[in-house]
């Protein structure tokens, strides 16, 4: 799997917790889309994927995200991604339990691992 999907799966997913769709949300992502991701891919077939996930499955689709970008990204790219999951868990205004909770696994998991 690539970087760019792996990051976009990620964001994604955090935008998806709230179960609400918001505007201030996708252009988060597609900020980070144009500065990251290699435009030759179709990303049709990760968003259904996401859009399949029971919500008891977040957790262990993000980790295997976070598995993914890991060992093929730097210290840099990964904080960056994490700034921008900030943006966009803030985007909408409120941030619920659900998107906490994913961002302090995202945070916490790779602080862990390095």
């Amino acid at each position: 799997m690539q970087k760019g999907i792996a990051g976009y799966n990620i964001l994604t997913l955090l935008s998806m917790v709230d179960g609400k769709p918001h505007k201030k949300e996708d252009l988060v992502i597609k900020d980070w889309l144009v500065k990251e991701f290699d435009f030759s891919k179709n990303l049709d077939d990760e968003l259904h994927d996401l859009t399949m996930l029971d919500p008891k499955e977040y957790e262990a689709f993000l980790q295997q995200q976070m598995d993914h970008f890991f060992p093929i990204s730097t210290l840099k790219e990964r904080n960056e991604l994490i700034q921008f999951a900030i943006h966009l868990i803030k985007a909408d205004g409120k941030i619920v339990k659900g998107e906490n909770e994913l961002f302090d696994y995202l945070f916490h998991g790779w602080n862990e691992g390095e």
